[in-house]
């Protein structure tokens, strides 16, 4: 499912927001498998989803960073995420613990960069300065928060 959602709908311009939701669960899913019951992710949503559409793939390299640079040897390894859609925005935020592990702490810089910087430019491409994103970090979590546009793509494509 993942390799198909990639292959066969990250070439669209817009996606039903829901289709988006189910490509998370399934890299959750996927990863919960990897981490077993350490794993303690959850997929809040509220809002109206139903013919609501967003650019593919956007939303997932934040979930994608909570396992590269979160604390994956706590247990439990939590990761929460919030989804909430108004009229035509959509707010969207992952929180996880921060690894704190000495070699991970000496390692930041060398690790930080490319992978955040392209999903800038990415949001950046699709919608100007039509997007907001905040990246808060205190002594023990992170937190990313995402607003962007949401599109009734019947009418705003």
């Amino acid at each position: 499912n993942l390799m198909s959602y990639v292959i066969y709908e990250g070439k669209s311009e817009l996606v039903p927001l829901s289709d988006e939701i189910k490509h998370i669960q399934d890299y959750l899913d996927l990863e919960k498998l990897r981490y077993g019951d350490r794993l303690q992710s959850s997929i809040e949503v509220s809002g109206v989803i139903d013919n609501r559409y967003i650019p593919p793939l956007i939303l997932l390299p934040f979930i994608e960073n909570s396992f590269k640079h979160g604390n994956t040897y706590s247990d439990p390894f939590p990761i929460n995420i919030e989804i909430a859609v108004n009229n035509k925005s959509l707010k969207y935020i992952v929180r996880n613990e921060l690894c704190l592990n000495e070699e991970n702490l000496k390692n930041k810089e060398v690790q930080e960069g490319i992978g955040l910087k392209n999903t800038i430019r990415q949001l950046d491409l699709l919608f100007n300065s039509q997007y907001n994103l905040e990246i808060k970090e205190d002594s023990t979590t992170f937190n990313v928060i995402l607003s962007i546009p949401v599109y009734d793509k019947m009418s705003d494509s």
